[in-house]
């Protein structure tokens, strides 16, 4: 990857409505705590019109430099269903972002069910020699929908949960209504991410896996078949990709705020635990034990969360608030 200037002044960009306020909160919260201390990244949230004014409120509470945009119902635009029904409709926003943005160049757009493991700044510096987008292939949506590639007419599919846009592209193409067209008439089964893939058709620089580390891969593949196919180093463990991960993305129907025992699920825990006191009691967990959910590939997996990750989080945040505040207020 290249370096370009004025990388970190990329927008990091989410999608929510109220059902996933909180999961948005724990992901920015991620994002703050493990980014450069003097460099806090401008965040952009979209909120569908049912967030809350407190959730609205948390929301930019979380961190530094967030703002919360709300936006038009999509739902009567798009009233095909969706084959996988934990994914929103909200996420048809992004088919928007290069028009909403009109004055960005890029932007990193993120899935709320993620939390950021590292500093994303190489990611925001992968050049994209003119393609639509960076992102990450998947191995595994074709595996669940064997129709899925010839009906789109692609060999290769990203996972839309992170993608890092090239806005001024898609603005010179008249993309987002090429997008819309696809999503109305075109064969869709994932609720934005085919047509992304059939828009885009392969114009996509693909990234490691450390990138947009997916939790149905991990279940799917052993890690050192996912590191050949990936063309990155072999790991020994799920555990090891993960440590040397920049994003972590539960990507399946089974959620760690609602399920306890799926993979990584305590470190999601973690981060929520790290909200400010007054956010986590007013967005309580309710979770349960799930016994057919499927577990890691390739042996057993370590639990718990580092202990010198604690320290190193507990050590910044005071700093992270004397910083914040000079910023915006308090978090």
């Amino acid at each position: 990857m290249k370096e370009e200037k004025n990388a970190g002044h990329v927008p990091v960009c989410f999608i929510t409505d109220n059902r996933y306020a909180l999961p948005t909160m724990v992901a920015i919260r991620s994002l703050y705590l493990n980014s450069r201390l003097l460099k806090p990244y401008r965040i952009i949230v979209f909120a569908a019109e049912d967030l809350t004014e407190d959730n609205r409120r948390a929301l930019e509470q979380v961190a530094p430099y967030v703002k919360v945009c709300p936006v038009e119902p999509v739902r009567t635009l798009f009233p095909a269903p969706s084959a996988v029904q934990h994914v929103s409709t909200a996420a048809l926003y992004k088919f928007y972002l290069a028009e909403i943005l009109k004055d960005e160049d890029k932007a990193l757009y993120i899935d709320s069910d993620v939390l950021f493991l590292r500093d994303p700044e190489k990611l925001l510096q992968t050049e994209l020699n003119g393609a639509y987008a960076a992102a990450v292939e998947s191995f595994t949506a074709p595996v669940y929908l064997p129709e899925l590639l010839p009906n789109l007419r692609v060999r290769h599919y990203f996972s839309s949960g992170m993608m890092l846009l090239n806005l001024k592209r898609m603005r010179e193409e008249n993309l987002c209504e090429k997008l819309v067209d696809y999503r109305l008439n075109g064969w869709n089964c994932f609720m934005d991410q085919d047509a992304l893939n059939a828009v885009f058709h392969e114009e996509v620089v693909f990234l490691p896996i450390e990138y947009n580390l997916q939790c149905t891969t991990v279940t799917r593949l052993k890690p050192e078949e996912a590191c050949r196919r990936y063309g990155v180093p072999v790991a020994g463990s799920w555990d090891e990709v993960c440590d040397r991960s920049t994003i972590l993305h539960y990507a399946s129907s089974k959620k760690p705020w609602q399920y306890g025992d799926i993979w990584k699920a305590e470190l999601w825990l973690y981060y929520y635990s790290r909200l400010p006191r007054r956010i986590r009691e007013a967005n309580p967990l309710a979770r349960t034990a799930s016994p057919k959910l499927r577990q890691p590939l390739g042996g057993k997996t370590k639990r718990g969360v580092k202990t010198a990750l604690k320290l190193r989080h507990s050590a910044q945040l005071p700093l992270r608030r004397v910083i914040a505040s000079l910023c915006r207020g308090r978090v």
